[in-house]
């Protein structure tokens, strides 16, 4: 590629810092700013984010194909599989927290995925019309079957950790029940770590199961709690409202707790609160979701002349607001909706830099706190990596493979001894 010239100016003032990279030829203009400035007063961001949305006329698949959303913290997926509706949910702090004689970070202290629920449908479903709308955060729509359809109501609440669906049948469609569906609590990395081809790297290795998955009900909140052997736990909490055959709310939240085991509890009391906003105002707690969300957007503008390339650009502004927040954890390797595989932790040799790279080009400088404040607070369990042990004087170490509590001793992979980079470069 020859040279570019650019021309690029920078102005300052009261509080306000504007970039703008101009290149000839082109249309591709960049601006950081206050999001209150006048400088983006003759955008309509509600109309021109509408552009951008994502929309299905024939039913999403599977995860490839599903509509997304996050909170930061909670997570959500929907598509169809056999008449039914699957509604799969995430929390992205989820790990088990046993020591390196459990095998590596992906054995040892792996991401869980958490389960999904799922509703049948009375017809066969035939196809849809939803939108993704990404102003509003927001899945609106429905699902078409030979019997009638379902409209669909859907997003994770930005300030209160709730995922909200609504379903109202029309025609000859009726409503069942929600069924949930957890999965196990066990590494999703396939193989042992001590067979042919990790070696004694991994050695010792002891295989630990977690309790089995437990629902109990309290009072018309339904809870599945996860016990860990290793500390701490995870519960998904829910409750339906239903309103005659054809319509229905139910409210999810999944709370997660370590050391202490606290997650039922914390579960139980975060779909009363929410339950009780809801019944006080259901239009004024959506408003204060989609608030959130109509002010993140203009913290930077980009435009350029490629319709593609623009949904590209904005969906992704969307996506990394979905996968993180400050007091949330940092976007990991599996990310917001964790699917298992082989890698259900933080790659720090590459990942983990990359994908927070576009939070200070884009000026989202607030989505970056969160790796800020987990450095901050694995500072000790940082120094406890260096191998051998006198260097942890005036030294420090980020191993390749570690769960959010960024542990990882040099010497735990053998594979990756010698690579002791991570640390800086993040």
């Amino acid at each position: 590629m020859g040279a570019i010239n650019r021309r690029v100016f920078v102005k300052k003032s009261a509080g306000l810092t504007v970039g703008a990279l101009v290149l000839p030829g082109s249309a591709l203009m960049f601006e950081a700013c206050d999001p209150v400035s006048a400088m983006f007063s003759d955008i309509n961001w509600k109309e021109m984010m509408r552009t951008h949305d994502l929309l299905w006329k024939v039913v999403p698949a599977d995860m490839t194909e599903a509509p997304h959303f996050g909170n930061g913290l909670l997570g959500s997926m929907i598509w169809v599989e056999d008449n039914t509706i699957r509604l799969q949910v995430f929390r992205s702090d989820v790990h088990d927290h046993n020591d390196h004689t459990y095998g590596w970070t992906a054995y040892s202290r792996p991401r869980y995925q958490i389960g999904y629920f799922t509703l049948k449908t009375k017809g066969e479903i035939t196809d849809c019309d939803l939108r993704q709308d990404i102003y509003n955060a927001r899945l609106k729509g429905r699902i078409n079957t030979k019997l009638g359809s379902l409209n669909i109501d859907h997003f994770v609440h930005r300030h209160d950790d709730v995922i909200y669906t609504g379903i109202q049948a029309s025609g000859e469609e009726k409503l069942s029940d929600w069924k949930w569906h957890p999965f196990e609590a066990k590494p999703s990395r396939g193989g042992d770590p001590g067979s042919k081809g990790y070696g004694q790297a991994y050695a010792p290795y002891n295989k630990q199961k977690n309790p089995e998955h437990l629902v109990e009900n309290y009072e018309g909140i339904s809870v599945g709690h996860q016990d860990l052997s290793s500390g701490g736990d995870y519960a998904t909490a829910w409750k339906v409202s239903r309103v005659g055959n054809d319509k229905s709310t139910m409210l999810i939240t999944i709370q997660n707790s370590y050391p202490e085991k606290t997650s039922v509890e914390d579960a139980i009391k975060v779909i009363d609160s929410i339950h009780g906003k809801i019944e006080a105002g259901y239009r004024k707690w959506r408003a204060e979701h989609q608030s959130w969300w109509h002010n993140y957007y203009p913290e930077s503008y980009v435009s350029f002349p490629e319709p593609d390339g623009m949904s590209m650009y904005w969906n992704n502004v969307y996506r990394l607001a979905c996968c993180t927040r400050p007091d949330a954890q940092y976007i990991d390797t599996p990310g917001m909706w964790n699917s298992g595989g082989p890698w259900p932790y933080s790659t720090h040799d590459y990942n983990t830099q990359t994908v927070h790279f576009p939070l200070y080009s884009a000026n989202r400088l607030h989505l970056g706190e969160a790796l800020v404040n987990a450095l901050k607070r694995n500072k000790v369990n940082l120094i406890d990596n260096v191998v051998p042990e006198e260097w942890q004087d005036d030294s420090a170490l980020l191993n390749l493979a570690t769960a959010f509590d960024m542990r990882g001793k040099r010497n735990g992979d053998g594979r990756y001894k010698e690579m002791v980079g991570c640390l800086p470069w993040l």
